[in-house]
């Protein structure tokens, strides 16, 4: 896996981590929801992997070191937050 793509993918997770400890430290009624947003995104994202030939392993055809669109969205929302 390429170092840029492990900073990236380190970041979304710890995007994650930080959300998911967040909503469990408040324990507030969304928590629950929140823990399953969370987990439905890791699982989408563990999906969307890097294969050894740097291209997406659920994305035919995505090569050449490129994001898919799912970590395209995942960088978007969650390392550099979209505009209000």
């Amino acid at each position: 896996m390429e170092p840029w793509f492990r900073a990236v993918s380190g970041g979304v997770r710890e995007y994650l981590d930080e959300l998911a400890g967040r909503a469990a430290a408040d324990g507030g009624s969304l928590a629950p929801d929140v823990a399953r947003l969370v987990a439905a995104w890791r699982l989408v994202l563990r999906l969307h992997g890097r294969t050894a030939r740097r291209g997406c392993r659920a994305c035919r055809g995505r090569r050449g070191g490129r994001l898919c669109t799912v970590w395209q969205v995942a960088v978007g929302y969650f390392l550099r937050r979209p505009p209000e």
